[in-house]
């Protein structure tokens, strides 16, 4: 996938987002937006962060599903110009920074956290731009160009501190008591238990930076049991995520 000012790919037409299966190109759908300068996955959608300008109240990030563009949040603070620059997946969380003031009507400076369902500020935010995000012994960090972060002086690099860990990223809420983890912690062995209607189709583990480590596809009937085995993973936090016949349910896995 590409998000750039884009009016051709391929010698086709397409309006700032295109693909490739490796042979051929095509558009992304007919998204609205003029100019998009970052790009993330997050729970199997593409976002893009978009430049926007002093009087537009358009969003600055859409959220791409594989069939259709979406507004992620609408720009309440049109002023000045608006951009979200950079993105990064960590702890289960999508991270956005680059210069803005709020973000889907949250007060952030700079930087916030979204968890699938709402936007967070994070700590003070920073006082300029947020250009990079990095992953540093399973910390998180941007840099840029700023100065403070509250009252306290960073010098163009600041720490995430106590980055949260997002599980709340469930599509129907009504199969999270429908399934069962345990154990949890665990030494190796999860079993996932489901009841009622709710049919496991699919088991996938992540790190906490989003990266897929095992994906299991195994249906069952209900009142089935599934085991996934963590044995040869080092000891950390992972991401389970189970997808139902009545929806998707997240949860966080401690492994000892």
């Amino acid at each position: 996938y590409v998000f750039s000012q884009l009016d051709t790919a391929g010698g086709l037409p397409v309006h700032n987002a295109a693909k490739c299966n490796g042979t051929n190109w095509s558009a992304v759908g007919n998204p609205s937006f003029y100019w998009p300068v970052a790009s993330a996955v997050y729970n199997n959608n593409i976002y893009v962060g978009i430049w926007i300008g002093a009087g537009d109240t358009s969003s600055m990030i859409a959220r791409w599903d594989g069939f259709n563009w979406y507004d992620v949040e609408q720009n309440l603070n049109d002023a000045s110009w608006n951009v979200t620059a950079e993105f990064t997946v960590f702890n289960g969380c999508l991270y956005a920074a680059g210069f803005f003031d709020t973000i889907d009507g949250v007060v952030a400076s700079s930087i916030a956290r979204y968890d699938g369902a709402t936007w967070h500020a994070v700590g003070n935010g920073v006082d300029g731009w947020g250009n990079y995000f990095t992953v540093l012994n399973n910390e998180l960090y941007l840099t840029g160009d700023f100065t403070n972060s509250g009252p306290t002086v960073v010098n163009n690099v600041v720490k995430v501190s106590q980055a949260p860990i997002c599980v709340a990223t469930v599509q129907e809420m009504n199969s999270l008591a429908l399934i069962s983890v345990y154990p949890n912690p665990t030494s190796g062995m999860i079993s996932i238990a489901t009841s009622s209607s709710c049919v496991t189709e699919s088991v996938t583990v992540k790190d906490v930076q989003g990266n897929i480590l095992l994906v299991s596809k195994s249906p069952g009937p209900k009142d089935s049991y599934g085991v996934v085995d963590l044995t040869g993973f080092a000891a950390g936090v992972y991401i389970l995520e189970v997808v139902t016949n009545e929806g998707r349910v997240v949860k966080r896995v401690v492994k000892e």
